[in-house]
């Protein structure tokens, strides 16, 4: 477990990094289609046609190369995305191979793992876009978006209802949650035990509270995909949904643990 355990931390991290560089790559291009550079791309354009190929475009040459690592980019995260899914099952499997206290600590950490790696990666963009006349698609602005820096953005916009009920389900309620099932692992003789996992068996039927209220918040935000506007999936989504599989599987075995003592 505590190579899985690594492995698990070591791709998250990597995959972290890679989202991050996603990310800037991503805007660079957005950006480069603005209605100023694509003016000079069409000028440049002309300027390759009338010199009858002697105008060599370094500028279209670096695009190019931009657009061609942001591709490798995505294919890299899609890999890892795979393997992390692949090493959640594995821990989630490995249920009928360990104790129950063994079990809720390590599922518990892997939980935390996944969670704070998921509120800080990059969970989508958004692309605000329109066409125009001889320029074609311009893009008006460009995002990323992430549980944290929405919330930072919700409070600066002074939204501090829904700022703070996606702080609380999103961020606050999970971390307490891993970081209590994984004390209860290492003392469940407590006699307050059976008291905590009363109370994360309450929060439990709330457990996709956070995942519908951060939904929900996106699409409020994003708007869906359309003729304005195109939004894509970052790999944050996916990392704090294997927090909550995770995290359920911790309060599995943490009642099935006291159950046995």
């Amino acid at each position: 477990m505590s190579i899985l355990l690594s492995a698990f931390f070591y791709l998250l991290l990597d995959t972290y990094k890679v989202s991050k560089g996603y990310e800037v790559t991503s805007k660079e291009i957005a950006l480069g289609n603005n209605a100023e550079q694509l003016l000079d791309v069409k000028l440049r354009e002309l300027a390759e046609l009338f010199s009858l190929g002697t105008y060599k475009d370094e500028k279209k040459e670096a695009i190019d190369a931009l657009k061609q690592k942001n591709s490798e980019q995505q294919k890299s995260i899609q890999g890892k995305l795979f393997a992390i899914a692949l090493l959640v099952f594995v821990i989630l499997v490995s249920y009928f191979f360990l104790s129950k206290k063994h079990y809720t600590f390590f599922v518990s950490l892997s939980a935390l793992f996944a969670l704070v790696f998921g509120v800080i990666t990059p969970i989508l963009m958004v692309v605000i876009k329109k066409d125009v006349e001889y320029l074609g698609e311009v893009v008006l602005s460009f995002e990323s978006k992430g549980v944290l820096s929405s919330i930072m953005k919700l409070f600066e916009k002074q939204e501090y209802v829904v700022g703070a009920v996606i702080l609380l389900f999103s961020v606050l309620l999970p971390l307490i949650k891993s970081l209590g099932l994984m004390l209860l692992s290492m003392r469940e003789n407590l006699p307050w035990a059976s008291s905590i996992v009363k109370f994360f068996r309450f929060i439990g039927k709330w457990s996709m509270v956070d995942i519908f209220v951060v939904a929900t918040f996106l699409v409020y935000l994003a708007g869906g995909n359309s003729d304005v506007s195109r939004v894509s999936s970052g790999a944050g989504l996916y990392i704090f949904l294997c927090y909550v599989f995770l995290s359920a599987a911790a309060s599995f075995s943490a009642e099935k643990m006291l159950e046995s003592r």
